[in-house]
């Protein structure tokens, strides 16, 4: 059985929709909702910008990127 094969967003879509919903200014659900997303997508993202955060700030990180 293949996996289920969802709709694709690219990272910057993500990311603008994560720092949406990190501003705070509106509940995670209504910023979902703006975007016909489902909340559990969102918290997803989220969930994964903040783990992965810190490695957009790391030197070797971003010269193994640009090379």
């Amino acid at each position: 059985m293949l996996g289920k094969k969802g709709k694709r967003y690219s990272p910057r879509f993500q990311f603008q929709v994560v720092l949406k919903v990190v501003k705070g200014d509106r509940d995670a659900v209504e910023i979902a909702r703006a975007h016909d997303l489902h909340p559990t997508t969102v918290s997803r993202w989220k969930r994964e910008f903040l783990e992965n955060g810190p490695g957009l700030f790391d030197k070797e990180t971003a010269l193994a990127q640009s090379a």
